[in-house]
């Protein structure tokens, strides 16, 4: 069910390994004469820990994704399991494997989970590709996904502001091997068009800093068209979703 979904995938994991941490740090907890569920001080230090903070510099020197993806089960998951605790009891333990979460949003945001508060699957735009692409993989986005990415090219205040906002993400891999060219077909939905419209402008400092070189043909308050490395793009807004298509073949003269 859980593979259905790669931020769903990544939530079932947190759940798994929140829950381990979670009797791990317990276990340890009453072995000092304390207990998580009634010291919220001791779950925020415990779910810390995995800051290594120095500690490790093969892990400090990897690329953020992999970072924040690799310590998420156990840091926000042993989070996401104190609230399911404190709001169920300890029947939260059985209740996160009979309904489990569906999004990393519900585990950034237990409250999300408790309203049961699904992502939306917006549409992908359609650039008309000439013949010849075909679907190389697919999949979903979630709001881990972009806080991350808005951390590595903007700034972690940004991230941590918009994130929550985030109401669904898919995208697409077109490939076209005789043109030796690869398409990237994105959306994003937030929950307000004015929100969409502040991230249609990070997304655009995303674009300017991933790539060596950006050349802008047009922009408006709704779009902005253009090439970088990989070919021609195309930013938009509509209403409160986000889209791009990046990786466009030359336009024919």
């Amino acid at each position: 069910q859980g593979r259905k979904s790669d931020d769903g995938a990544i939530a079932r994991l947190a759940i798994m390994e929140g829950q381990a941490t979670w009797l791990m740090s317990e276990y340890l907890a009453r072995k000092a004469g304390q207990s998580l569920k009634t010291s919220p001080a001791l779950v925020r230090m415990m779910s810390a820990l995995g800051n290594s903070s120095g500690q490790f510099p093969v892990f400090d020197s990897a690329p953020l994704y992999l970072r924040q993806t690799l310590v998420f089960p156990y840091t926000q998951g042993l989070l996401f399991q104190q609230a399911v605790i404190e709001h169920d009891g300890n029947e939260g333990f059985a209740a996160v494997f009979r309904r489990p979460p569906v999004s990393t949003q519900q585990i950034l945001h237990p409250e999300k989970y408790f309203e049961q508060a699904k992502p939306v699957l917006p549409p992908l735009p359609d650039p008309k590709l000439p013949r010849g692409f075909k679907a190389l993989i697919g999949g979903s986005l979630g709001e881990l996904d972009h806080e991350v990415l808005l951390e590595q090219y903007t700034n972690k205040r940004e991230a941590g502001e918009i994130g929550p906002h985030w109401r669904g993400s898919v995208y697409e891999l077109l490939e076209n091997k005789k043109a030796a060219r690869v398409v990237l077909l994105y959306a994003v939905e937030w929950d307000s068009p004015e929100m969409a419209r502040r991230y249609l402008e990070l997304y655009r400092q995303v674009l300017a800093k991933k790539w060596k070189q950006m050349k802008i043909a047009s922009e408006t308050g709704a779009a902005v068209t253009g090439s970088g490395d990989d070919g021609r793009f195309e930013l938009r807004l509509n209403e409160a979703v986000v889209t791009s298509v990046e990786g466009l073949p030359a336009k024919a003269n």
